[in-house]
């Protein structure tokens, strides 16, 4: 999250220091990710080691992993004009987890019931605020670096986003976009 303030405020400000406190915030980013394209959440210690059992720190593709591709995206946004080695090696780390993505969605078109309401289960995880925000970094790398593959993740997870809507506008819960599929309203 912090990576995302300091790139937008440098955006808006055009001052170095937000660039280079980014760029710091990114490369911890990228020494997070593992090398199947998901994140582990903490370190340890001042040496950074990573935490590999804590209960909030386990290698996912959960809020922390989206949370660091939406900063990759981004990152490779702003960077693309200023630093294009920099932005290249935030590309690579996006794409890995971009690929991690997309191998979640080989059930794209599938529903499954869950309390009585069908709903798609191809979302990441089946989690949709956690979908979410992988779609923001999809949409942050994909307005620097169009691309076939990218608009396809990012179609099917959106697509599956705007489906997951339970009853309409007479019958209860009126439309509603659950958060979590543990908890449909």
């Amino acid at each position: 999250r912090a990576a995302l303030v300091y790139l937008w405020q440098y955006e808006r400000t055009g001052e170095a220091e937000f660039l280079e406190l980014a760029r710091a915030c990114l490369n911890f980013v990228m020494y997070m990710q593992t090398d199947d394209g998901s994140f582990y959440n903490f370190v340890t210690d001042r040496e950074g080691t990573i935490n590999k059992t804590g209960n909030t720190s386990f290698k996912s593709l959960g809020w922390w992993a989206m949370r660091g591709f939406w900063a990759l995206g981004e990152g490779v946004r702003v960077f693309d004009s200023l630093d294009s080695e920099y932005a290249g090696r935030l590309e690579q780390v996006y794409l890995k987890t971009q690929g991690a993505l997309g191998k979640t969605l080989g059930n794209y078109g599938e529903y499954t019931s869950l309390h009585g309401f069908e709903i798609p289960a191809w979302i990441p995880g089946g989690e949709p605020t956690i979908a979410g925000i992988g779609v923001l970094g999809l949409a942050a790398y994909y307005r620097t670096r169009p691309n076939d593959t990218t608009a396809d993740v990012m179609t099917k997870i959106a697509d599956g986003l705007a489906q997951y809507r339970l009853g309409d506008h007479k019958t209860y819960p009126f439309g509603m976009h659950p958060l979590r599929s543990n908890a449909p309203g």
